[in-house]
């Protein structure tokens, strides 16, 4: 008994505070400010990409500085991220933790095909069509600017649009004949790069490293040289 007593005694009480018999619930607005999309039927790669996205400035101000564009060309799928865009660049303490994405997959769904389903997709894929759907479109908005020549009141209108200056790179492929050592450039744009991963050694700079050392040319491989009229092993990176 003596021990149940000293047992009750050293056991912390658990106390529920309540003001006013009122229990308080918890603000939907945060600060500093985190936002999540809503999930719904399974269509958590959108989130990821659009949250990514738009938490990048250069893509949110690409968006605000061509909202009179975006407003005149009525395309769902610029004025649903614009209106994202804008939330982000609002008061801080008005964020909503939770954003309901409804315009924003009903534009998805109606401009691709292969999205018009509630099955699960690689959100690789999905971004690399985003990309190119906002540049195609954006394309068109121009021209149709142009041609009925409409005066738009923006801070910023550029051709192709900025976002490839966020997201495009371009690589150059060399590749060098060993018997002539004549080199062979070939510049490509890109938006993603197929990079390896080495289990021992995750990082960006390995991978890059791996991606770009040369490689030798030889045997079905050869390169065919048009200094020495013959395919001849070659050195290319």
């Amino acid at each position: 008994m003596g021990n149940a007593e000293t047992a009750n005694k050293d056991t912390p009480k658990i106390i529920k505070k309540e003001k006013d018999n009122k229990i308080e619930k918890k603000s939907s607005i945060v600060e500093p400010s985190f936002f999540g999309i809503y999930n719904t039927n399974n269509n958590c790669y959108v989130n990821s990409v659009i949250q990514c996205l738009l938490n990048l400035k250069e893509f949110r101000k690409i968006l605000l500085n061509t909202s009179g564009l975006i407003n005149y060309s009525k395309n769902n799928m610029f004025l649903a991220l614009l209106e994202l865009a804008e939330i982000l660049e609002g008061p801080k303490n008005k964020i909503p933790l939770n954003i309901e994405p409804k315009k924003l997959l009903y534009s998805v769904k109606t401009s691709n095909e292969l999205f018009n389903n509630n099955e699960h997709h690689d959100a690789h894929e999905f971004f690399i069509w985003l990309i190119d759907y906002l540049h195609e479109s954006y394309t068109k908005i121009i021209n149709e600017v142009k041609s009925q020549k409409v005066k738009i009141y923006d801070k910023e209108i550029k051709e192709p649009m900025p976002i490839a200056s966020v997201f495009m790179g371009t690589q150059v492929n060399e590749t060098k004949c060993l018997t002539c050592e004549n080199t062979n450039n070939r510049k490509q744009d890109f938006f993603d790069l197929p990079l390896d991963i080495d289990r021992n050694n995750i990082s960006l700079t390995s991978c890059l490293k791996k991606y770009t050392k040369k490689e030798i040319m030889k045997h079905k491989d050869k390169f065919y040289c048009d200094y020495c009229n013959s395919h001849l092993e070659a050195e290319r990176r």
